[in-house]
């Protein structure tokens, strides 16, 4: 075998195992998704009621990989409310946009029956300054809004694997 024929064996077998390589980040169509993979927690407080009970908010975003695409669940916790939602995603790997699918039961309604969100609404969006990998994001409320919380922000903050 001559020296410009290995070459040419181990390129290919570079090229190869580049592609091999690389095909769990792309092969799903949601390689820009991986570093948004984790959980995210949003820690609030808007106060008190008139009778004195904090109103506090302790929301928590939950992204996985899953065989069949991402899952997205987000679990609201605080005043007045106690719901898991699933979500979808859209964005890039700076920008993460959350959006409402349904009630963690399936149904659009929530245990009363209201339709707090629409199919598909934009619940916030995520944004990462800078680098794709920095632990820091900012938040942008759009229809899910928590009382007396600035519109904009650095509200949820990663929390792990």
């Amino acid at each position: 075998m001559t020296a410009a024929r290995r070459q040419r064996i181990a390129s290919w077998c570079i090229v190869a195992w580049a592609l091999c390589a690389a095909a769990p980040a792309w092969a799903d169509g949601f390689g820009w998704l991986a570093p948004w993979y984790g959980s995210y927690v949003f820690d609030g407080a808007a106060g008190h009621t008139v009778g004195g009970s904090p109103i506090a908010y302790h929301y928590s975003l939950m992204l996985r990989r899953a065989p069949a695409g991402p899952t997205c669940a987000l679990h609201l916790e605080g005043y007045q409310q106690d719901e898991m939602l699933r979500c979808t995603v859209h964005g890039d790997r700076n920008v993460l946009a959350v959006a409402f699918a349904s009630y963690a039961n399936g149904a659009l309604a929530n245990a009363y029956g209201v339709r707090v969100f629409q199919p598909d609404a934009l619940l916030f969006r995520l944004t990462r300054p800078g680098s794709a990998e920095s632990a820091g994001v900012m938040t942008a409320w759009l229809a899910l809004h928590p009382d007396g919380v600035a519109e904009t922000g650095a509200f949820f903050r990663r929390n792990g694997g």
